[in-house]
């Protein structure tokens, strides 16, 4: 087998050109550091892929925060303050530990607001379900 200089999959030995980019082959195997250098660019492109998605993740987080708290200004100003703080906070600090914070206290305002009667402490609770999943999806992985 031969590999692509350019993007390093693997080719059969009489191939011309990379199956996978196209780029024409050299008949050159690749030695063990070829091997480890190939490795290294892979999980260096894993390790941005993943930080990618925790990055999505916590802006769709802090977006999804800042529009629940505009929601629930309409109906009580305290608890619509409160929920765009964390949603700002969400979108600032890039941390995946934030989202277990905010979610646990957003968990304790909504639990608040349903000891009182309010509907609203029910999408609370829900958001902050979610934003436990979240904690645990990117953090345990």
């Amino acid at each position: 087998m031969v590999f692509c200089n350019r993007c390093g999959s693997e080719n059969f030995d009489d191939a011309r050109y990379c199956q996978e980019c196209g780029n024409p082959i050299n008949k050159v195997k690749r030695t063990i550091a070829d091997e480890h250098v190939v490795n290294e660019k892979t999980k260096l492109t894993l390790t941005d892929n993943k930080t990618e998605k925790i990055d999505s993740e916590l802006r769709n987080s802090g977006i999804l925060t800042l529009g629940l708290g505009v929601f629930l200004s309409l109906f009580s100003i305290y608890a619509g303050i409160i929920t765009i703080f964390f949603g700002a906070l969400l979108l600032l600090i890039k941390k995946v530990e934030i989202l277990a914070v905010v979610g646990a206290i957003i968990l304790i305002f909504g639990l608040y607001n349903l000891s009182f009667g309010s509907s609203y402490g029910i999408i609370q609770i829900l958001m902050a379900a979610t934003f436990f999943y979240s904690f645990y999806k990117y953090s345990y992985k």
